[in-house]
């Protein structure tokens, strides 16, 4: 596996092999994994609403102990001395591997609830038009590390852990406009602020983009298929990404 990592500052950016193997400890995964929820929806005269309560129960998750990049960064930033013996360098002290290892963490417990509301209404000659707004809270992440050490990852960037950045609160609202063989959208994509791990939990802030999509149909064009030109922007409002700060001061682009 090719990963994009440095550990050399005033070397160019370059791809550094990360090797995963299966630690002494590690055992089968139990295959006990739970998910369930409650789900609940209703529609009336064009609206429509729903509500789905989710919750997963894993045992012995499977995952890297922990991520190459991280190895990384805690060998240069412990004592200044790169001497991990996971890292493998050349002769000049650029990155030439990084090994890791897939363990059993532990159980992780994940819940939350999904929520979409929305309106669909016939304009007549003027077409049709949906509205709608979706949206995903997340209550629980907890995982046990495997040695008793239990974490939330919810509202975390998770850099020091094995898993992705997880904002406790995301959405989406669009509204899509159809009449005949033209078609509209407007999506507004939203996605709550979290907490930087490498560097005190300092805040990483909230993301919000408009995006926008025109598209007309051709019924026969081309033999029997319809054939669709699309044109569209993402972030149209220019909203840039919001900025993170690494372990050493440096402020960087999170997304």
């Amino acid at each position: 596996m090719r990963s994009g990592l440095t550990g050399n500052t005033r070397a160019p950016r370059a791809y550094r092999a990360v090797s995963a193997s299966n630690a002494s400890t590690f055992s089968a995964m139990l295959d006990s994994a739970v998910s369930g929820g409650v789900s609940s929806m209703a529609q009336h005269r064009g609206f429509r609403d729903s509500v789905d309560f989710w919750r997963y129960n894993y045992t012995d998750l499977i995952a890297p102990a922990i991520a190459a990049q991280a190895i990384v960064t805690n060998d240069c930033a412990d004592d200044g001395i790169p001497n991990d013996p996971r890292i493998i360098r050349g002769a000049s002290g650029i990155l030439d591997q990084i090994n890791t290892s897939i363990v059993n963490i532990g159980p992780m417990i994940a819940a939350g609830l999904d929520h979409e509301i929305g309106y669909t209404a016939d304009l007549g000659r003027a077409g049709g038009v949906d509205l709608y707004l979706q949206g995903t809270y997340i209550d629980r992440f907890a995982v046990d590390d495997g040695d008793g050490n239990i974490f939330d990852g919810v509202g975390g960037r998770n850099f020091t852990n094995n898993f992705a950045p997880l904002p406790r609160f995301r959405f989406n609202a669009g509204a899509n406009w159809s009449r005949g063989i033209h078609n509209a959208s407007v999506i507004v994509r939203h996605t709550d602020g979290y907490r930087n791990d490498q560097s005190n939990d300092a805040p990483i802030d909230s993301f919000t983009a408009v995006d926008v999509q025109y598209s007309i149909s051709f019924d026969g064009l081309f033999g029997e298929t319809v054939t669709s030109l699309v044109i569209g922007a993402d972030n149209v409002l220019k909203q840039g990404p919001p900025r993170s700060t690494g372990s050493r001061g440096r402020s960087r682009w999170s997304n």
